[in-house]
C-alpha cells in the first residue's frame, strides 16, 4: 500500500515546480507555476483564504512545507528565493523513482493531490535532470502509471 503522505506528495509538487522554472524563483513564481500548470488536485478548502491571512490555504500549506524542504532541497539562505540545491534536484530524482515505483504496486492507493498534469512533466523532466533514471524510465512507467499520463 502507498504510504506516501500529503506532505510529500506536495513537496514533489513544490520541488517539480522549482526545477520548472529554472531551479530557482520567488515564492509566487514557484506557487503560480504549480497552479497554472495544474501539478496539485485543489479542492474547496484548499482555495479558501486563511481567516488570519490574505492567503489562500493551499499558498500558505506550501510556504510551510518549503520551510521543511530548506534542510536539505530547497537553499533558504536568500529570502523569497525557492532555489533547488545539487542534493535536492538528486534526491528528487529519487523521490519521483520511488512513488512511481510504488504507484505500479498492485492495490496502490490513488494519489492524494498528484494531477495527471504532474505525471507527464515529470516523465519530460526525468530525461533531463536525472540522468541515473533515464535509462531506467520504463521500469517505473508501466501500464499502471501510465494510466496517470496517457489520459492528457
Amino acid at each position: 500500500m502507498n504510504d506516501w503522505t500529503l506532505e510529500e506528495e506536495k513537496s514533489l509538487a513544490i520541488l517539480l515546480s522549482v526545477i520548472d522554472i529554472g531551479g530557482y524563483g520567488t515564492k509566487k513564481e514557484v506557487l503560480d507555476n504549480i497552479y497554472e500548470k495544474g501539478y496539485l488536485n485543489l479542492d474547496k478548502h484548499d482555495l479558501q483564504y486563511r481567516p488570519t491571512l490574505y492567503e489562500l490555504n493551499w499558498r500558505n500549506d506550501l510556504a510551510f512545507i518549503r520551510d521543511n524542504l530548506k534542510t536539505y532541497y530547497i537553499d533558504g539562505k536568500t529570502w523569497n528565493e525557492w532555489r533547488i540545491t545539487g542534493k535536492g534536484k538528486m534526491a528528487f530524482c529519487g523521490m519521483v523513482y520511488r512513488y512511481l515505483k510504488e504507484l505500479a504496486k498492485p492495490n496502490h492507493r490513488e494519489p492524494l493531490k498528484i494531477t495527471k498534469k504532474w505525471y507527464k512533466r515529470v516523465k519530460e523532466i526525468i530525461r533531463k535532470e536525472c540522468p541515473l533514471m533515464k535509462d531506467n524510465i520504463d521500469i517505473v512507467l508501466t501500464p499502471e502509471v501510465s494510466k496517470y499520463i496517457d489520459d492528457l
